[in-house]
């Protein structure tokens, strides 16, 4: 810088001048610089992921095992111990033989003894049909019929019905009901029936053939039982059909009535029997 003169100015103006300028090119520099880099871009930090924590699991604690208590052996002599009462514990294994026959002790079950009849075969309710309203039981019958005046015109017709339900009936017929001791019973003799007859005298004899000699395992009789039955008669009659050594089960009684009621002395000894009785309406 000069003056008007041309000389130059103050020194101290110059240095001044060429400071200014220093700092405005620094600046420059400073500005241009910093505008020509793109600036930088911060990328996101990751924060870690925490895992799961595995909780620790719990093991099954182990119960302490009971050890078997040992018992102290019996002293020689003194199987019950020293209080007389039998010892508790296992029964020792039978030996052989031992637990067999009769008593509810254990062992193995006997079988029964075969039945001769029906072979060893399970029991079963005794084979039956119906006659009438009556449920007649058995497999061997005998029938006894009132061929009375009154009952005739009943026959036919029954006889049909029980041949059809019964295998080989026996049919023995008594003209009335009268219930009478037998001819065993008084010491005589029966009447012989004509050959190939089913006629008999009494309703006690033709019961006696029927056990005795047929062996039959049921009886049927149908009659109006308008007769008399004496007491001895009807002894009589429960003693026949109990059981016995010839027949372990005895022989049942069905009496089918088509007139008077059943009275109460022979529908005791019917029921004795295992059979029943029926008023024909």
């Amino acid at each position: 810088m000069s003056n008007a003169n041309g000389t130059p100015g103050n020194p101290w103006i110059k240095a001044l001048a060429c400071a200014a300028i220093s700092v405005l090119a620094i600046w420059f520099l400073t500005t241009r610089y910093s505008c020509s880099e793109p600036p930088v871009k911060e990328e996101p930090k990751e924060e870690p992921k925490e895992e799961p924590k595995e909780e620790p699991k719990e093991e099954p604690k182990e119960e302490p095992k009971e050890e078997p208590k040992e018992e102290p052996a019996p002293t020689p002599g003194d199987e019950h111990g020293e209080s007389g009462a039998p010892k508790t514990g296992p029964d020792p294994a039978p030996k052989s033989g031992e637990g067999k026959g009769s008593g509810s002790g254990a062992g193995p079950t006997q079988p029964k003894a075969a039945d001769p009849e029906g072979a060893g075969e399970p029991d079963s309710d005794p084979a039956g049909e119906a006659v009438g309203g009556l449920r007649v039981e058995g497999t061997r019958l005998g029938v006894i019929l009132d061929t009375s005046d009154s009952m005739t015109r009943y026959l036919s017709d029954l006889r049909t019905e029980i041949r059809s339900r019964f295998q080989n009936p026996r049919f023995l017929e008594v003209d009335g009901c009268l219930l009478e001791p037998s001819s065993q019973a008084r010491g005589e003799l029966p009447r012989g029936a004509p050959a190939g007859s089913s006629e008999r005298e009494s309703v006690m004899d033709a019961i006696h053939e029927l056990v005795k000699a047929h062996g039959v395992d049921s009886i049927y009789w149908f009659s109006d039982l308008e007769d008399e039955r004496t007491g001895a008669a009807l002894r009589e009659l429960s003693i026949l059909l109990a059981p016995s050594a010839a027949r372990p089960d005895g022989v049942r009684l069905y009496v089918r009535s088509a007139g008077s009621e059943v009275d109460p002395t022979l529908g005791a000894v019917v029921k004795q029997s295992g059979g029943s009785f029926e008023v024909l309406r």
